[in-house]
């Protein structure tokens, strides 16, 4: 049986909001819900990735010039932003 590895956080989300699929169905089916949190601190690590996201703007570009075709960065800062 192939070995699952724990998500990786490239963020500034803490790991404990990261759930693997079946982490979330799990929590949906002891407690009703997938999410019980401080809705400040949830809003504190999503303007915190968007935040890294724009910042790494052009590295990502960087890298998706090299694979692909070199959108990918400001796309990404794009939809942060629009968050």
């Amino acid at each position: 049986m192939p070995q699952t590895l724990p998500p990786i956080a490239v963020t500034g989300i803490p790991d404990e909001y990261l759930a693997t699929q079946s982490d979330k169905r799990v929590m949906s089916e002891s407690t009703g819900s997938t999410w019980k949190g401080d809705s400040k601190k949830i809003k504190h690590c999503i303007e915190s990735g968007c935040k890294a996201l724009a910042a790494a703007e052009s590295e990502i570009t960087d890298y998706d010039q090299a694979a692909g075709d070199g959108d990918c960065g400001y796309t990404m800062r794009d939809g942060s932003q629009g968050l």
